[in-house]
């Protein structure tokens, strides 16, 4: 119904535009702060340059930077300088300050999302490995506290895998402690990061999970590598020590 119809007054002029079409809105709008994603559909009006008129062309190009986007199919840098020359041949006063391809235009949309979830991985890159260098410090040091207690149960018949598993046990209590805590509190907080995902849920179970997984592997990884130094242990040598 719209088409065909005509838009009068305003930066539309005396005569008016009409209307050839519609399109759905556009995904062009920042979405930090209204929605959750980072960027959501706003609506868009879309002018052909001969349906506006000259004063309004004149006035934007004096108080405004205009913008203007050019399809062609070589490269950008022919392009570019196709449209300098174009700009130098109609406009000789209108100086054109750059070029930029559009998918540099739509990296730049997106630069400050990227930005946001680069520090979130490094903070957590660095989280996770300060939490496996301290497990494995808290079983090694247990490994030189129950050195003594493991060769004596060594010499009575316990086996190597035995006192490996009773040591590095213990690292694996602080491991589920922590993944049950840490999954509570990641479930309080997702919708703190709801705004910074895209694509994802917050509480994806296959991320969860793979997550869970990963840790579960870096806790057993730090646990049992200190503790295996005690099925290397020679009881006779420990006993004679103590």
């Amino acid at each position: 119904a719209p088409v065909g119809a005509r838009l009068l007054g305003g930066l539309f002029g005396q005569d008016g535009a009409t209307i050839v079409g519609v399109v759905g809105d556009v995904q062009q709008t920042d979405g930090l702060g209204g929605s959750t994603r980072p960027v959501r559909e706003s609506p868009t009006l879309y002018l052909a340059a001969a349906q506006l008129p000259a004063n309004l062309f004149q006035g934007v190009h004096v108080w405004f930077s205009p913008h203007w986007l050019v399809r062609g199919s070589t490269s950008d840098a022919e392009l570019s300088a196709e449209v300098a020359q174009v700009f130098r041949q109609v406009a000789p006063d209108l100086a054109v300050a750059r070029t930029v391809a559009m998918r540099d235009v739509m990296a730049q949309a997106f630069a400050r999302q990227r930005l946001e979830a680069g520090f979130l991985i490094a903070v957590a890159a660095f989280a996770l490995l300060l939490a496996g260098i301290g497990l494995y410090g808290i079983v090694a040091y247990e490994v030189m506290e129950r050195r003594s207690e493991m060769g004596l149960r060594m010499a009575l018949g316990a086996t190597p895998g035995e006192a490996v598993w009773a040591t590095g046990v213990s690292g694996m209590r602080l491991t589920a402690l922590g993944l049950v805590v840490g999954s509570l509190a990641a479930a309080g907080a997702s919708r703190m990061v709801q705004k910074m995902v895209w694509g994802v849920e917050p509480l994806d179970p296959l991320v969860l999970t793979a997550m869970v997984a990963a840790l579960a592997v870096l806790g057993a990884t730090a646990s049992f590598i200190p503790a295996a130094r005690i099925g290397r242990l020679d009881p006779a040598t420990v006993l004679r020590e103590g």
